[in-house]
């Protein structure tokens, strides 16, 4: 899922010949799509690509991996066999599951932590004498909620080297897309009350660096501003934020330091 796979390749609507029906081509619907790019060819040939698809009458932009608005309260689905959400709602390894509301919440939180982040700081595993240990979920959740934000582990590993074919990318939504009112990921919940400058400043928030600092780009410099829909939240959350993408920070430090993934360009250097 990083272009890092094992020769496969990715598909691109029209490409063959064969291949005619296997999109919509009604005039309600505009593809767009960003790369494909690969982040090691020397490793293999599998490229990364997203594609959005613009649903004209409904003003729906639909994304499949690099954008995720995470919900408060548990998805529907996740509670018709609340055993998962459940586990997950423990503390400590030793903590009795208990069927109620409140863990079904607390155990959704955690599992949404876990599938952001992976590892959030909230997630303790250093422990000789429990597995696992959480504490301080409660602010780490607070930070991420129901805010409109790149999927980390794409932004850290994936959208941030790719500085130019982001800011086209962005420049492509504006044209493409100019009246967005929401945005229905593939994960996670449907973000309504978006418009269409919150995905273009949701995507530009890809390009800060490994310490969440953001860099000027010509977007920025026109000062693309967010609807009501929450895609940044105050400064505390930004702190929080950071920490728990510290994994990721590590992995892609680790896996720069490796070669798997190329060190960050600048913008001139490392369009596809």
């Amino acid at each position: 899922f990083l272009g890092l796979g094992l020769g496969r390749r990715v598909h691109t609507f029209g490409e063959q010949k064969d291949c005619e029906g296997d999109f919509p081509d009604d005039d309600d619907v505009t593809s767009i799509t960003l790369g494909p790019f690969s982040l090691n060819s020397g490793l293999s040939s599998s490229q990364f690509a997203e594609t959005a698809l613009y649903h004209h009458s409904t003003r729906s932009l639909l994304v499949t991996d690099t954008l995720v608005y995470v919900p408060e309260k548990p998805l529907e689905i996740t509670t018709l066999d609340p055993f998962g959400l459940l586990f997950h709602a423990r503390n400590v390894e030793g903590d009795e599951i208990v069927n109620t509301p409140a863990k079904i919440l607390e155990g959704w939180i955690k599992t949404a932590l876990l599938a952001v982040y992976i590892r959030p700081s909230c997630l303790d595993i250093s422990d000789t004498k429990e597995s696992f240990i959480w504490s301080g979920w409660e602010a780490s959740f607070d930070a991420l909620r129901e805010r409109l934000i790149p999927t980390p582990f794409l932004r850290q590993l994936v959208l941030r080297r790719f500085e130019a074919d982001i800011e086209e990318w962005v420049a492509k939504i504006g044209e493409v897309c100019p009246d967005i009112k929401r945005v229905i990921p593939c994960h996670f919940e449907v973000a309504e009350g978006v418009d269409t400058k919150a995905v273009q400043s949701a995507y530009l928030s890809a390009l800060r660096d490994a310490c969440g600092e953001e860099k000027e780009t010509p977007h920025q410099k026109r000062k693309i501003r967010s609807s009501s829909i929450n895609i940044g939240g105050s400064s505390e959350d930004g702190v929080t934020r950071k920490r728990d993408m510290q994994f990721l920070i590590d992995v892609d430090t680790k896996f720069e330091q490796l070669g798997i993934v190329p060190p960050r360009l600048p913008p001139h250097e490392n369009s596809s």
